[in-house]
């Protein structure tokens, strides 16, 4: 059975003491979510549009990043969190077939702030259609943990 979309779920300060449950100190600090914003944070992409010479800084709370191209040849820059701001999260970065390939097309997934994914700071590269790869934070560092290449 699914969850209705009206269901509301709470969230709580790490510094709350959660043992009196009923106190102003508690209910000042909560937060309420409701299942539509838990599922934007998980299953809707965030789509974008790529565009030669084009950039991204991704700030948004979704998993995945669809990136369809448009325009001629050139490089796509997109800038994900830092590992330490987005401890243990998964972000996964596809592509579909609008996006031309070859060495001159490509999109770049940078960490910022220096960061590096894989060990490297240059980032990781996507230059085919139907491209993807999964990054997974562990606190310091980016880590592929899945890539796929068509």
């Amino acid at each position: 059975m699914p969850i209705p979309d009206g269901t509301k779920f709470h969230g709580v300060a790490p510094e709350v003491d959660t043992v009196d449950r009923g106190s102003a100190t508690v209910s000042a600090l909560r937060e309420a979510y409701t299942i539509g914003d838990i599922r934007q944070t998980s299953a809707v992409p965030f789509f974008v549009t790529a565009t030669p010479g084009g950039s991204l800084t991704y700030t948004d709370p979704a998993n995945t990043i669809d990136v369809s191209w448009s325009g001629g040849t050139g490089t796509y820059t997109i800038t994900i969190p830092t590992a330490v701001e987005a401890e243990y999260r998964l972000i996964r970065v596809v592509n579909d077939g609008t996006f031309p390939g070859g060495a001159s097309n490509k999109v770049i997934i940078l960490a910022s702030g220096g960061g590096t994914i894989d060990g490297d700071v240059a980032g990781y590269e996507i230059n085919k259609a139907y491209n993807g790869v999964t990054l997974w934070s562990n606190g310091t560092e980016w880590i592929v943990i899945q890539a796929k290449a068509h």
